[in-house]
């Protein structure tokens, strides 16, 4: 139950920060740094994240759900990995990626 809570609030925050904006798969190398929570001494330091999908890897990190990968998929389904073994597949509410 807490996790939930913890979700939902960090993707409240997460819609919040987007303002409702639609948001467009960005190019190889559109990266910007985020602050992540290191999953192997729970240390936080900065990677480059692609840009179109940091604010939900941003969000995770925030609520302390350990990301260890992620791509957008530019132009193809992306995924986040999280150090608990699950996955969050990016896709637009289509199935296809935009």
């Amino acid at each position: 139950m807490v996790m939930v809570s913890v979700l939902t609030i960090a993707f409240v925050k997460l819609a919040t920060a987007l303002g409702g904006r639609k948001s467009e798969v960005c190019e190889i190398g559109d990266t910007t740094t985020v602050a992540v929570i290191c999953s192997v001494d729970g240390t936080i330091r900065e990677e480059q994240i692609d840009r179109c999908i940091a604010p939900i890897v941003q969000a995770l990190n925030v609520a302390n759900i350990v990301t260890t990968e992620s791509c957008c998929g530019h132009g193809r389904p992306g995924v986040i990995f999280m150090a608990d073994g699950r996955e969050l597949e990016i896709k637009t509410r289509k199935g296809e990626v935009k």
